[in-house]
């Protein structure tokens, strides 16, 4: 086989665009996107004593190999983190090299016998899966500008992960739903915008954030997790949970580096604006304190009222099976 007909090939295997529609201009809404609804709760929703709790459950068909993602300077090393969550940062830092799958012949070297073409690109990889070919173009570019985006996105398409644009989540919305095969849904207008909208790069720059924040959820929840909830009341179970979409805006931090390391717009959003966000993120980057960003994350998440009515309507309707 023509090598290089076969790397075009995976680049433009299976793309799928969905159906283009336009709509109305929109204000710019840096300032505005603090109310980010809460995600989809995944297994920690219902996890008992008994379960894993949030994470725990490994990838199904995933098999992860490889070490670090090859960071660029503004994201912090593991090794250079302290606090007690800090091996879910590294957890969010791992590369991950999917096994081979169709449409790559499993004997690469009767592709490649040299090594030289780089056939198993991360970017090749990822167009390969009619799934990521389905997120804007841009959006696409943006993932491929982040090391750890990249990584991520190779692990949730490998287990089998789907996207689906759905109404109502609001401005660059967006939820995790745990399961097999897992889901993050984005908000379909925001998603038909970043394609054909007037200002592509803001509207996109805003979805890699939320894309980053669903992506902290998968990564959470298909590794080691951050143990099961061990608590008796509904404080307990609401810092719990805060704790999760905690750790969710801190691997959005990271990937929005990233891109704007890379030269590209992208803006931190959910729970709170990037005026605020930003400069947390900035004393992280000083000192590697885990703890002290998460718990100010925390913070920031129990501020949100819509979000902790809708966890006390949960608890009020499944706490037997939370706390049991």
């Amino acid at each position: 086989m023509d090598v290089r007909n076969f790397t075009n090939a995976a680049i433009d295997l299976g793309r799928l665009l969905i159906e283009e529609r336009r709509v109305p201009e929109r204000k710019d809404l840096r300032g505005e996107l603090s109310d980010r609804g809460p995600d989809s709760f995944g297994g920690a929703a219902v996890g008992g004593r008994g379960d894993s709790g949030i994470g725990g459950r490994s990838a199904p068909n995933a098999v992860a190999t490889g070490g670090i993602v090859d960071l660029p300077p503004v994201t912090v090393p593991a090794e250079r983190v302290s606090g007690q969550h800090k091996h879910v940062y590294a957890d969010f830092l791992f590369s991950f090299q999917p096994p081979l799958a169709p449409p790559y012949d499993p004997n690469v070297d009767s592709i490649d016998p040299d090594g030289d073409i780089g056939i198993l690109s991360p970017e090749i990889l990822l167009r390969a899966y009619p799934e990521f070919n389905r997120l804007p173009q841009k959006l696409q570019e943006l993932v491929l500008a982040s090391p750890v985006a990249t990584s991520q996105m190779l692990s949730f398409l490998s287990a089998g992960g789907r996207f689906e644009f759905v109404d109502g989540l609001g401005v660059a919305g967006g939820e995790y739903v745990s399961g097999v095969p897992p889901v993050i849904r984005l908000d379909r207008e925001s998603v038909q915008v970043a394609m054909n909208g007037d200002n592509v790069d803001y509207d996109n720059g805003l979805l890699i954030a939320t894309l980053g924040h669903e992506l902290g959820h998968w990564t959470v929840d298909s590794g080691g997790g951050y143990g099961a909830f061990q608590g008796s009341t509904f404080e307990d179970y609401l810092d719990y949970v805060a704790l999760g979409e905690a750790l969710a805006i801190i691997n959005e931090m990271i990937i929005v580096g990233e891109v704007e390391f890379a030269g590209e717009q992208a803006t931190m959003i959910g729970y709170a604006t990037e005026s605020v966000l930003a400069p947390l993120y900035s004393k992280f980057q000083d000192d590697g304190d885990l703890d002290s960003l998460t718990q100010s994350l925390i913070d920031i998440v129990k501020e949100n009222q819509v979000w902790v009515d809708n966890i006390r309507e949960h608890w009020d309707e499944h706490e037997d099976q939370i706390v049991n």
